[in-house]
């Protein structure tokens, strides 16, 4: 049974145990106190009243909630071609980051120039991959700013370490080590964005199936 059809049923099932209570109290004051017909019907009126006004406003809840979750629904192939987008993107920033890495610790294979060139790639997608990951949510957003803020010092600072100035050198080093962890945990991020995404729509889809 789909998670709309059981919160109607217990929806029902509590208005029908309050409305019985309500039945009985009426009964047994009118017995107690010999209410007249009309104090009766009085009581009677309003209690339905009431009763109904709960109903119309359970009733709008659930409108509001199911409205929310098939909105979810609607937009999710959007949302997932967005963030895979992003993600494709954001994997060539990691992976180069791992020659980065080689770099710093002596690979002659590894010129500065290519490191600038590969990141430079990266940074000239900043619009597009900031526009995709806006429409995905806020933290998804946050996490491609930091991967191209991080590319951009790297792209900067590998042309000190490259440089014959050992003292900045080496703070450059350590400001790239930095930058290269900053990379991979907002990759994972975005990863693990995507997999609740992808979770939370097959949890939606399948409150609605009956």
């Amino acid at each position: 049974m789909s998670e709309k059809n059981q919160k109607i049923i217990l929806i029902v099932l509590t208005l029908s145990v309050v409305v019985a209570d309500i039945l009985i109290y009426v009964w047994v004051f009118q017995l107690l106190f010999d209410w007249s017909d009309t104090i009766t019907s009085g009581v009677t009126a309003f209690v339905g009243a009431l009763i109904g006004g709960l109903a119309t406003l359970g009733g709008v809840y659930l409108t509001i909630i199911n409205g929310k979750k098939q909105r979810e629904i609607d937009a999710y192939p959007i949302k997932k071609l967005n963030a895979d987008k992003v993600l494709n993107w954001a994997n060539q920033a990691n992976t180069i980051t791992y020659g980065v890495r080689k770099y710093l610790n002596g690979d002659n294979l590894i010129k500065t120039k290519i490191i600038q060139d590969m990141f430079n790639d990266i940074l000239s997608e900043k619009e597009l991959m900031l526009d995709f990951a806006s429409q995905v949510n806020g933290v998804f957003y946050n996490d491609t700013n930091v991967i191209l803020t991080e590319s951009w010092y790297i792209s900067i600072e590998i042309e000190i370490v490259a440089s014959n100035d050992e003292e900045n050198r080496n703070y450059a080093i350590k400001d790239i080590i930095n930058s290269i962890s900053k990379i991979k945990k907002s990759y994972e991020n975005l990863v693990n964005i995507k997999e609740e995404i992808t979770s939370e729509f097959a949890k939606n889809k399948s409150s609605w199936m009956i």
